[in-house]
């Protein structure tokens, strides 16, 4: 029975599971610091184990002081292959986890701005507030760095937006009206 090989995390105490994940971040942020190929499939399992690890115990301070000290050693290009998955957290409730992201989004941004565009400019029009709220401070951080690109940008996005929409639902909407 498997259930009997892997012990349950449920029962174990913060005491013994803190210091084990930031000894698990501590070892997997050197492994992608050491990776020879950026989008190899190990360094893309190692970036999603340290968002696991991150996004559950991020409001740990000493866990977050070995967060951001492997991030200084990890390549900022890397962060690009979990781009999804962070940016799909830009509202985490938890504010020094959310604060340690934005940051992270911010640096990727300045140097990448192309790949965070269309993706806030969706969660620009987020219904949660939150996320729209996180969006909005975002992309203003971004515009910041690269004004032309953003606006271009969002215009492009809002053009797609406006030509997809059918006539006849144009039309069906018009009369609901």
């Amino acid at each position: 029975n498997s259930s009997q090989i892997v012990p349950s995390l449920i029962h174990v105490p913060p005491e013994v599971l803190i210091p084990l994940a930031i000894n698990a971040t501590k070892g997997l942020m050197r492994a992608i610091a050491l990776g020879t190929q950026r989008w190899s499939s190990s360094v893309t399992q190692d970036m999603l184990c340290v968002l696991g690890i991150w996004f559950r115990y991020g409001r740990n301070p000493d866990l977050l002081l070995a967060l951001e000290t492997g991030m200084a050693s990890v390549h900022l290009d890397n962060w690009l292959g979990v781009l999804p998955q962070l940016l799909a957290r830009i509202d985490h409730p938890e504010t020094t986890t959310r604060t340690v992201l934005h940051s992270l989004l911010i640096r990727l941004g300045t140097r990448h701005a192309q790949a965070l565009v269309y993706p806030l400019g969706v969660a620009l029009k987020s219904p949660k507030g939150a996320r729209k709220e996180a969006a909005e401070g975002l992309m203003q951080s971004l515009r910041s760095h690269n004004t032309s690109l953003i606006d271009q940008a969002l215009m492009v996005s809002h053009e797609l937006v406006r030509v997809a929409i059918l006539w006849q639902e144009e039309w069906h909407e018009t009369l609901e009206e």
